[in-house]
């Protein structure tokens, strides 16, 4: 019987001091984090501040006046598309409001109407933030007025930017972005008068898109 109490004890004892000994199996690692494809089509709006790069200019390349500025606000539509983890290619097209003014001497020039048709390139910081530029045609409205003359048309140029681009969460399909460029849409001019403005247009703008 004691030999048989001993065998007991010792087998119980043993026991869990050899579990106690046994590796312990990690938990499986996270999945890791790729974010949602930047690829799909995105569309939303922005607001921000213009300003001409020079004033109103006369025949003998004099300028006047303090260069155009003013508030803007519009909207944007656009698709991406996602290459790899690291760069992503699209198109965008945007159309702002803007309030573009000045004005001495009975002269004023304006611009109520900017917009851009642009190639955009990005590059992915992490999968939720993507650095970009942008570059391609820009088109605006400009008026020109002294007296009962006045100048006004469709002006057609380029422009060129860049911008950050953010989701608001991760897994989110609203993004935020900061964004600033420069534009040069030609000159508009009265002959008979002999002035001239020239719609050189730098701007700065946040806005919010939905990506479908």
């Amino acid at each position: 019987m004691r030999t048989l109490l001993f065998a007991l004890s010792f087998v119980t004892g043993t026991i869990p001091a050899m579990a106690a000994d046994l590796p312990v199996k990690a938990p499986p690692a996270p999945a890791p984090y790729y974010g949602l494809s930047w690829t799909g089509l995105y569309a939303g709006a922005n607001g921000g501040y213009g300003w001409n790069v020079t004033g109103i200019t006369d025949f003998a390349g004099f300028t006047a006046g303090n260069p155009p500025q003013g508030p803007m606000g519009g909207a944007q539509i656009g698709y991406d598309k996602q290459l790899d983890n690291l760069l992503v290619i699209g198109v965008r097209a945007d159309l702002d409001v803007v309030s573009l003014r000045t004005g001495i001497a009975g002269v004023s020039a304006s611009t109520t109407m900017f917009g851009t048709v642009d190639a955009r390139v990005g590059a992915l910081l992490s999968p939720d933030i993507m650095l970009y530029g942008v570059g391609g045609l820009a088109y605006a409205d400009p008026k020109l007025s002294v007296g009962p003359m006045s100048s006004s048309k469709t002006a057609l140029g380029w422009n060129a930017g860049g911008g950050l681009e953010v989701r608001m969460a991760p897994g989110s399909k609203w993004t935020g972005f900061v964004e600033a460029g420069y534009a040069d849409a030609g000159k508009n001019t009265i002959d008979a008068a002999g002035l001239s403005s020239h719609l050189q247009f730098g701007y700065a703008k946040t806005g919010l898109n939905y990506r479908f």
